[in-house]
């Protein structure tokens, strides 16, 4: 083991573990970066407060929020 490496990943698990994790960056669309949907996606309006909310992408489980004054969606958490 050649200065304590002998446990480490070779470089195709290592290949296989960033291109997971730029998948996911990917599928994320950005959102770890601060990036939000643009603002001509259309939601939908709640009928039990009247905001309007995307789920995006879809399926993905993360929410945003319309502002109303200024009509860019804002991640809702």
């Amino acid at each position: 083991a050649y200065f304590g490496l002998a446990d480490t990943a070779n470089v195709e698990e290592r290949t296989e573990l960033l291109e997971q994790n730029l998948a996911m960056m990917d599928h994320d669309n950005g959102s770890e970066l601060g990036i939000n949907p643009d603002s001509s996606l259309t939601g939908k309006i709640s009928p039990e407060d009247g905001h309007e909310y995307l789920e995006y992408p879809a399926q993905s489980g993360v929410w945003y929020i319309r502002q109303t004054s200024t009509s860019e969606w804002d991640k809702w958490d």
